[in-house]
């Protein structure tokens, strides 16, 4: 029983000291989508974490060719290490269940404002993943169904929140200027 203990308190422990003595930070990130054919995606910011898995700071669903707008914050004890987790079909196909995931960092100095993430060419690919995530936000079975119950990008957007309850998000059809800076891809 004690070991079981232990072992919990070190799981928890991390989450529970930053949000007892960390210190509350934002950041939002602007991007603009882009597919040659008609796609869905789920943009998630995330923040890396050393002992516990990753947070999801917030999560939104988009639709083709849509600029996006994605806040979050976490208290930390240190500085949170925020990147965008892009879940998508471009180039893939939801009915044999081929998607990619795609990540970018979010450069440290932009905590406390709004990053903008360059234009992200969605047909590059990205890392193999199943659509499950995709599937269950859309309600999608296959390519076919894919604008029936999809999200439009100029409503606002549905949030997911992470088990700290935190964050907001809009998709909008904004154009993001185009002297933004580039997102790095993460390995």
């Amino acid at each position: 029983m004690k070991p079981l203990l232990g072992a919990l308190l070190l799981f928890f422990a991390p989450s529970a000291f930053g949000w007892w003595f960390g210190t509350l930070q934002k950041i939002t990130v602007n991007g603009t989508l882009s597919c040659d054919k008609n796609y869905v995606a789920i943009i998630k910011l995330r923040d890396h974490d050393l002992f516990d898995p990753d947070d999801t700071l917030a999560e939104i669903p988009i639709k083709s060719e849509s600029s996006f707008s994605i806040s979050g914050e976490e208290n930390e004890v240190s500085s949170i290490n925020p990147y965008i987790r892009i879940i998508h079909s471009c180039q893939g196909s939801l009915a044999e269940g081929r998607c990619f995931t795609i990540d970018f960092e979010v450069p440290q100095d932009n905590i406390g404002g709004t990053y903008k993430l360059a234009l992200v060419k969605l047909s590059d690919g990205g890392q193999s993943t199943d659509c499950a995530e995709l599937v269950e936000w859309f309600g999608l079975k296959n390519d076919k169904d894919l604008f029936k119950n999809a999200v439009s990008p100029s409503a606002t957007a549905q949030v997911r929140l992470s088990k700290e309850n935190v964050g907001n998000a809009t998709g909008s059809p904004r154009v993001v200027p185009s002297d933004v800076v580039s997102g790095r891809k993460l390995n």
